[in-house]
């Protein structure tokens, strides 16, 4: 088995040398495993941005082995997958103690929902979203809740350092929606990784969640991804305007709560964007924001 150099090349990887030894120790752990569990490696050797995922056959049929850095994440990555074992999710089979290495059911990586129509994306990220709305998870996780109020105090100065990349109207408006979304909180389990990559079919054509993100607050708070993770494929404000209302609409969440959400974290995630050095993906967020502000 090889390290695929695309994942090599990740900037995930660009300044962690303790992550560069083990993507070099990478095809000695799938052969250790791969002989500890019983697994042979069978297919083509896909990644993420942080995990390794090895297409095998075990005992039980195909299955995928996912390997990552082992590190608070990756407990956390096991944990939000045990937290919802009963609903739209992947299943764990085995993993390692410290949830760095896991074995899944095997699912269909050659389609994933990203890969169809913006309509059926709608329908089916908003269902899933909602279907993992569940009473909160025990425990210290992150809250939506954090987020809100960071952005209702901390956003404008969050603006000003980035160099103003935004209009200043914009910035007061997702403050001052924040300042109602931090006042309340729904309690509920949150998936706040929310995107079409993240969606794949299972036994029986149906779809799971393969890399959820456990949080707890208001479910709404990541639809803004499913969204400007897919606007480059929707020509116009028009369209981007007709997926989101359906994305809302689907998850069956208070439309203006969603839209506020939305609105928010658009905003949150362009500022980080620019922060960050990024270039494709705030002019992504420019996008959905001057759409969202004309409906």
């Amino acid at each position: 088995m090889e390290v695929p150099d695309a994942f090599r090349r990740s900037p995930r990887w660009e300044h962690d040398p303790a992550g560069q030894r083990w993507l070099d120790d990478l095809p000695g752990l799938v052969a250790v495993t791969s002989i500890a569990w019983g697994l042979t490696v069978d297919g083509t050797v896909n990644h993420g941005s942080n995990a390794l995922v090895v297409p095998v056959r075990s005992a039980l049929g195909p299955a995928a082995l996912r390997l990552t850095p082992g590190d608070a994440g990756s407990a956390a990555d096991v944990r939000a997958l045990e937290f919802w074992s009963d609903g739209p999710v992947v299943r764990v089979i085995r993993s390692s103690p410290d949830g760095a290495v896991m074995l899944l059911d095997g699912l269909d990586a050659s389609s994933p929902l990203s890969t169809r129509a913006p309509s059926e994306i709608a329908e089916v990220l908003g269902g899933l979203v909602a279907a993992m709305a569940t009473t909160a998870p025990p425990g210290d996780v992150p809250s939506t809740t954090d987020v809100a109020l960071a952005m209702a105090t901390q956003g404008r100065e969050r603006w000003r350092g980035a160099g103003r990349p935004l209009p200043e109207s914009v910035v007061e408006h997702a403050c001052s929606l924040a300042v109602d979304l931090a006042d309340d909180d729904p309690g509920l389990a949150v998936n706040a990784d929310v995107h079409a990559n993240q969606v794949l079919q299972g036994a029986g054509r149906s779809w799971v969640v393969i890399d959820p993100t456990l949080w707890r607050g208001d479910p709404a708070y990541d639809l803004a991804r499913g969204v400007w993770t897919l606007v480059d494929r929707l020509p116009d404000a028009a369209s981007i305007r007709t997926y989101a209302a359906a994305l809302v609409r689907a998850s069956g969440f208070d439309a203006d709560r969603a839209w506020a959400w939305m609105l928010v974290r658009t905003v949150d995630y362009w500022l980080w964007g620019v922060e960050a050095g990024l270039t494709e993906d705030p002019l992504r967020c420019e996008r959905v924001i001057d759409t969202l502000e004309e409906s």
